[in-house]
């Protein structure tokens, strides 16, 4: 088992009230003989992708929900273990 970590720069643009707001997430890649896994940490905490509904950030201006885009991701070193 390996893994490789990397921080994606992550837009949310709310479709209802037209606020954009930018978040770095890391995220760890966990590889093993039959499969591959995306764990996402923000300010420390483990959370959801935020690419997908259940991830979705709430638009602090009107409340919808709101799905991210990366923007930019960029290798960080190696991790010394994984999650």
């Amino acid at each position: 088992m390996h893994s490789d970590v990397h921080a994606d720069l992550v837009e949310f643009a709310c479709r209802h009230c037209t606020h954009w707001w930018l978040r770095r997430f890391e995220v760890w890649h966990v590889y093993t003989h039959t499969t591959e896994r995306a764990y996402y940490r923000q300010d420390g905490h483990w959370t959801m992708a935020p690419y997908t509904a259940s991830g979705a950030h709430t638009c602090r201006h009107c409340g919808t929900p709101v799905t991210g885009r990366r923007l930019e991701r960029r290798r960080l070193p190696a991790p010394p273990s994984i999650p």
